[in-house]
């Protein structure tokens, strides 16, 4: 029974991450009841395999670490563009991105969410970069929630379906 209801997690949260994947690409914005959904799958996941207690300890960790850095990106941010009145999301960094870092807390432990956000951030930088220097007329802006969403897909889902084939 509770195989069966990992594999039926593991298959909704890969279809809502795509969709994420898809609607930052195409529209560079993400439909809200994306991230619902998904926060609600990595809870149940994670209840599922760590037990009440220490799923609600690392998910508060990594939530405070979340709010360390979206504190610390706005600091700098402020100090560097204080000419620039425009507000810092959706300008600097999209909503979708820091909705998909918070639902990101419910899937990762603070370590892991540390190490998937800095793997996969520096995936899509080095993607982004050479498109940022041969387009010279404007800002390029990075579907970041979308190539996260795409990494989680092809990096931890695999590891997630082998790890439910060999423990039943």
């Amino acid at each position: 029974m509770i195989h069966t209801l990992n594999i039926i997690l593991l298959l909704i949260s890969c279809a809502a991450l795509l969709l994420v994947f898809y609607q930052d690409m195409r529209f560079r914005a993400v439909s809200w009841i994306l991230f619902p959904v998904l926060a609600a799958v990595f809870f149940i996941a994670g209840i599922i395999d760590k037990g009440l207690d220490k799923y609600l300890v690392g998910t508060g960790i990594a939530l405070l670490l979340i709010m360390i850095q979206m504190l610390l990106i706005l600091l700098v941010f402020t100090l560097r563009k204080n000419k620039e009145k425009k507000g810092f999301i959706n300008h600097v960094f999209g909503l979708g991105d820091l909705l998909l870092f918070v639902v990101l807390c419910f899937a990762f432990s603070p370590f892991n969410l540390v190490l998937f956000l800095t793997l996969s951030s520096i995936i899509t930088m080095g993607i982004y970069l050479p498109l940022t220097i041969l387009k010279k007329d404007s800002v390029l802006k990075i579907p970041l929630a979308g190539m996260i969403s795409l990494a989680y897909v092809l990096f931890i889902i695999p590891l997630r379906r082998w790890y439910l084939n060999v423990i039943p």
